[in-house]
């Protein structure tokens, strides 16, 4: 979904506690709001920038985490027919909502997602991509919709730190997290005892649905 942009003024300063009818007016003018506006709308709640999470040392990052809000740069998964590829994209948490922009810059978001309790579930990725830390945020419908099946998201951060801050941001901001199933279990008898991750969803399929049919398995020696 792509939203339009439009020119919008800040609302008045308020905590990051919103209730109401003030929430939603927040919630409901959130979605135009340029990148940068939400950059310092999260520093003001921070105390400091973000900007160089990887590196900073400063409490700028705890705080802003403690309240379920973030931002930074981070590679999203986009899936094709025979590979996948990978697009930079600068990501914000705010207000149980995560907002996709196409740069740090950009006039209005390209997605936004609502997320809480009930529809969010993240996971942290091991050997996803080579040299950054990876999590996957599935967010379903809690209305029954057709959606409800969820919608996969995959991301990478740059460093392993930051990766954890965008995992306690998330948890903070309301989404629940689960430990990564690992894809191979060192009791198995038989290699239709073990799962294997799927290349274009990334979700793990038991290798007993191929029981009875000849197998041939390949060691592409990759991650």
């Amino acid at each position: 979904t792509t939203l339009a942009s439009g020119a919008h003024r800040r609302p008045a300063a308020h905590t990051h506690k919103l209730t109401g009818r003030v929430r939603l007016r927040w919630c409901s003018s959130a979605a135009r709001m340029t990148a940068e506006s939400m950059r310092m709308r999260i520093d003001t709640i921070a105390g400091g920038s973000l900007d160089d999470t990887p590196h900073d040392t400063s409490s700028h990052p705890a705080t802003a985490v403690e309240n379920g809000v973030f931002y930074s740069l981070l590679m999203l998964q986009t899936r094709g027919w025979l590979c996948n590829s990978w697009t930079e994209r600068f990501v914000v948490l705010a207000d149980g909502q995560l907002h996709l922009y196409a740069s740090a810059d950009a006039d209005a978001p390209l997605v936004t997602r609502a997320i809480s309790a009930c529809t969010g579930i993240v996971t942290e990725i091991d050997d996803c991509r080579t040299g950054e830390y990876c999590f996957s945020l599935r967010i379903a419908m809690c209305d029954g919709s057709r959606d409800s099946a969820g919608y996969l998201l995959t991301l990478c951060a740059r460093s392993s730190k930051e990766q954890q801050l965008w995992l306690q941001a998330l948890a903070n901001g309301g989404v629940r997290y689960e430990e990564e199933v690992r894809a191979v279990s060192p009791r198995a008898d038989s290699l239709f005892d073990l799962n294997a991750r799927d290349l274009l969803s990334t979700e793990l399929v038991p290798l007993s649905k191929h029981a009875g049919c000849v197998c041939l398995v390949v060691n592409v020696a990759s991650k």
